[in-house]
Parts: structure tokens; C-alpha cells; sequence
């Protein structure tokens, strides 16, 4: 693939990603404000097609955001397992920590517990 061309795909996969985010009612964040990569993106609004195409790439998966967070850890602090599921196929250090010094599992475990909490007052 040419620089130009791999352009063009990842502007449209960029594409593809904020429409998904609209549909889903949020607006998405502008990519350099964020500091991220599609990889984060796909992985925040559960978009396991798009997840897929992009692994299909071989991405580097240890790459953070600024807040210090793998596609693991955002896909865990989602809750969107399937994407947790995907990323674990592949070979990924499970103990790196974020710029909090959180885990992917310290992130599901608080999501976890947020639902339990959250249940217990509906």
C-alpha cells in the first residue's frame, strides 16, 4: 500500500468510526484532541467489525493514548468484551498499567463493581 493510499484508508476508516459514534449518540471527539488511534477508537464504542479490519494490519498493540491507555485498557474501561476478547487473541502484555497505574483486569473489575452499585439502586 502507498503512503497516499493508506491515507485515503485510514481517513475513511476515521470516517466510518465517527459516523458509528454518531449513530450511537455521541459526538466524536476530534483525533488530535484525543491524542488516539482508530485501534483506541473501535475499541471505546464496541465497533468489533472495524476492531477486526484494523487487527487484520498487525498494529502495535502496546501503543497508549495520553491518558497512558492501550486498546486493552480502553476496551475494558468500555466494558466491550468482545473487543477485549479480539485484542487477547493477539499477543499483548495483560499487565501493563495505565498513567494511573491500572491494569485492562483493574478497569473490567471497576466496571464491574459500578454495574453491581448501579443495580443496587434501580
Amino acid at each position: 500500500m502507498t503512503n497516499d493510499s493508506m491515507n485515503v484508508w485510514r481517513m475513511e476508516m476515521w470516517r466510518n468510526l465517527s459516523l458509528h459514534w454518531r449513530k450511537k449518540g455521541h459526538q466524536p471527539p476530534r483525533w488530535t484532541q484525543m491524542e488516539t488511534t482508530a485501534l483506541h477508537m473501535a475499541c471505546q464504542i464496541g465497533n468489533v467489525e472495524c476492531l477486526e479490519v484494523l487487527l487484520e494490519e498487525q498494529p502495535d498493540l502496546s501503543f497508549v493514548n495520553k491518558s497512558g491507555c492501550s486498546p486493552l485498557h480502553v476496551a475494558a474501561q468500555s466494558g466491550n468484551t468482545e473487543c477485549v476478547k479480539r485484542i487477547l487473541q493477539h499477543k499483548v502484555h495483560v499487565g501493563t498499567q495505565d498513567g494511573r497505574k491500572m491494569t485492562a483486569l483493574h478497569h473490567a473489575g471497576m466496571k464491574i463493581i459500578h454495574f453491581q452499585i448501579m443495580c443496587l439502586y434501580i
